[in-house]
Order: C-alpha cells, then sequence, then structure tokens
C-alpha cells in the first residue's frame, strides 16, 4: 500500500513534467537553439548592420559644387554678354575624413563588441538555468531513492508494531521523516518545474523538450592570462573605442592643414559680331586663421587618454578576476568531486537499516545515519552546481564560451 501511494505521490508532484522527458537536449543544442531562435537572430544581425550603416553614412565625401553665372553690359555701341560655369571639388588632402571614417568604422566595432558581450550574457543566463535544472532533478533523484527506502522502513516497522514487535513510538518517527522527505520532494520538483519552463522560455524551445548533461563542471582550461585576454569581451570593447579616439585624436590634428578647393569651368563671350570661348581653372586654399582646430585637438586627446587609462584599468581587473575565478572553480569542483566520491562509498544509512531491523541500534540512531547519507548527496549536489555556476561566471568573463 505504501509503495502504491509513493507512485501516486511522485505522478502527481511531477505531473506537468511527464511531457518534457520524451526529448534530451545538451547544453550546445540548447545553446544552439536559443542562438538560431529569430527574434534574437534578427536582433542581432539588425543591430550588426545598422551599426555598419550608421559607420558607412558617418562621414560622407564631399559634393562638387556647380555655379553657372551670366552677365550682360549694355554699350553705347554693342552689347557685350558674358556667361561661366564652374564645377569645384574640395579635396581632403589632410586625409581627415577618412580618419573619421576609420573611427566610424571602429565605432561600428565596438558596437559589435557590446553586442556580444549582451548576447554572452543571455547565454549565461540560460546555462545557469539548464545546470539549476539538471541540479533540482538530480536532488529529486536522492529524494525518491530516500523515500522509497524510509516507505520499506515504514511497511516493516507497520507488520513489527502490528505483531507487538515494536513499539509505536519507532513508527511515529518514521513516518515524521517520511512526510518530511515528501515535503522536500515537493519543493524540488518546483525547482524543477520552475526552471525547466523558463529554460524552455528563453530559449524557444519546444514544451515537450528534456535535457541531459553533468552538473559538475570540466577542468578550467589551462591557458596563460594573455591568451585568456585575447578574447576577452570588455577589453575588445574598451580597445575598439581606444582606436576610434586614436583615429579622431589624428583628424583632428589635421584639420589645422589648410584645405584645398580645385575648379574646372568654361566662360563664353559675346560682344557684337565677336564671340570668344575659354577654359577656367582654379585652386582655392582656406586660410586657417580663426578655426584652428586647437580646442578640438585638445579635446580628442584628453578623450584619448581617458581611454588609455580606462583600457589599462579594464586589463588589470579583468586579470585579476580571471585569476580569482579560476582559482574558486579550482577549489569548488575539487571540493564536489570530493562529496561525491564520499557519497559514492558503503552508505551509512544501509549499515543502520540493517542494524535496526537486527534490534541493534534505536529508531533515532537509524534517522540520523539516513539523514547524514542523504545530506551528504544533496551537498555534492549543490557544491556541483556552485562550481558549474562559477565556471559559467568564468567562462563569460573570458569569451570561452561553449
Amino acid at each position: 500500500m505504501r509503495n502504491c501511494l509513493n507512485a501516486l505521490v511522485l505522478l502527481t508532484t511531477l505531473a506537468p513534467l511527464s511531457s518534457i522527458y520524451a526529448q534530451s537536449l545538451v547544453e550546445e543544442e540548447v545553446i544552439e537553439h536559443a542562438l538560431s531562435e529569430s527574434s534574437l537572430r534578427d536582433l542581432t544581425n539588425l543591430s550588426r548592420q545598422a551599426a555598419l550603416l550608421a559607420a558607412e553614412a558617418a562621414v560622407p565625401p564631399a559634393n562638387p559644387e556647380l555655379e553657372y553665372s551670366r552677365e550682360t553690359l549694355d554699350g553705347p555701341v554693342t552689347d557685350t554678354e558674358e556667361s561661366f560655369v564652374w564645377i569645384r571639388q574640395r579635396l581632403d588632402l589632410a586625409g581627415v575624413n577618412s580618419r573619421l571614417r576609420d573611427a566610424a568604422a571602429l565605432d561600428a566595432a565596438a558596437r559589435m563588441a557590446e553586442l556580444d558581450l549582451i548576447q554572452g550574457d543571455r547565454i549565461a543566463t540560460i546555462r545557469r538555468h539548464l545546470y539549476r535544472h539538471l541540479s533540482a532533478k538530480e536532488r529529486l533523484d536522492h529524494l525518491t531513492d530516500s523515500m522509497e527506502n524510509m516507505s520499506q522502513l515504514i511497511d516493516s516497522a507497520s507488520m513489527r508494531v502490528a505483531a507487538g514487535d515494536l513499539s509505536e513510538y519507532d513508527l511515529i518517527w518514521l513516518q515524521r521523516e517520511y512526510d518530511d522527505i515528501q515535503l522536500k520532494i515537493t519543493e524540488a520538483a518546483a525547482t524543477l518545474n520552475s526552471e525547466a519552463a523558463t529554460l524552455i522560455s528563453l530559449a524557444q524551445l519546444e514544451p515537450e523538450a528534456s535535457f541531459d548533461g553533468d552538473v559538475l563542471p570540466p577542468d578550467p582550461a589551462a591557458m596563460s592570462s594573455s591568451e585568456l585576454l585575447n578574447n576577452q569581451p570588455d577589453l575588445q570593447l574598451v580597445e575598439r573605442q581606444f582606436e576610434a579616439a586614436q583615429k579622431r585624436q589624428e583628424a583632428a590634428s589635421r584639420q589645422r592643414w589648410p584645405s584645398l578647393t580645385v575648379g574646372l569651368g568654361e566662360r563664353r563671350a559675346n560682344e557684337g559680331a565677336f564671340r570668344s570661348e575659354g577654359n577656367l581653372f582654379s585652386l582655392t586654399v582656406e586660410v586657417p586663421l580663426f578655426g584652428t582646430g586647437k580646442r578640438n585637438l585638445a579635446a580628442a586627446q584628453a578623450h584619448a587618454s581617458s581611454l588609455a587609462a580606462e583600457r589599462a584599468m579594464v586589463n588589470r581587473e579583468v586579470s585579476a578576476e580571471i585569476a580569482r575565478l579560476q582559482a574558486v572553480v579550482d577549489n569548488q569542483r575539487t571540493i564536489a568531486v570530493r562529496q561525491y566520491q564520499r557519497s559514492q562509498k558503503q552508505q551509512l544509512a544501509e549499515l543502520a537499516r540493517a542494524a535496526y531491523l537486527a534490534g541493534e541500534v534505536s529508531v533515532n540512531q537509524l534517522l540520523d545515519a539516513e539523514r547524514s547519507d542523504l545530506e551528504l548527496r544533496l551537498g555534492a549536489a549543490d557544491a556541483a552546481l556552485e562550481a558549474r555556476e562559477t565556471f559559467i561566471e568564468w567562462q563569460t568573463l573570458t569569451g570561452a564560451l561553449p
């Protein structure tokens, strides 16, 4: 009867998950599906396209100027008529516009690095929910095993109480422990359902999707700090911003150079019976008396210097954080592995159950052993999840995503 009740309890608790375990997805498949989801893909592509178009439109080439003029003079004998056609083009001999266009392209690259940061955070959020779901499933398995063991003890104790071989005191304690485990199962199942629903929503998966994978993370890659910093998203962003500021500083320094405008034209003159035509050529040089660009140069230099200082600060901070997280992951993973190894050894609860049935230990000693083994298994699952979440944080910081 107790086993039938156990089955009913589990079916009722896990009913929302009955359709989820039809197909198992691992981490890489979940991320691949999330990245290929239409709204996220369109958002990323449109944002990148907007950044590139903004860079192309930032500094358009100077347009040519077309001028036409006509003069008429009324003379005492004959009238004179002159017409001029000019086409002028301003030349960027100093290379100001080309450097500003380079700066705009670097701004677009910085925007793309920023989008990579946002996408990396989205992926990290999905991965956290995935492993919280897997951890909740592992906890639920341990609790279910413990409840089944407790159910067998209750069935045995009930028969002994009915036969007069055991005090009802023991049966009450066993039933209380069973009720406590059942409550924990309900909580674990609620977490399992919640994390699965959140993960399915974030990754736009089918409602019947299920998930698989090891919660315990692998060893962090044995890479040097310089290698890890090469793909670091925050450094990529500030590096592109610094390079753009350098290009604007170069452009500002060349704004002091005079600009040159080249003109080509044609002149036609009519004076009585005489007609004449000729070609025109002009060079116009700007004299920088007032707009020397000193203030623009000073502002550009100050901005570039501030970004250089920010780049150095971010480099130091990120290097220290990467080293810290790597040490934390190593430590947490070592603890989790040791707890898993301890939980795989001979169970204290097995010995206590045999001793209790033989009348060698009390019910309180039995329950202490049961709780100790259960806490050890649950602690190993919690330690693995803690190590995995720190590992995800380390991967996100270094840009070493799966």
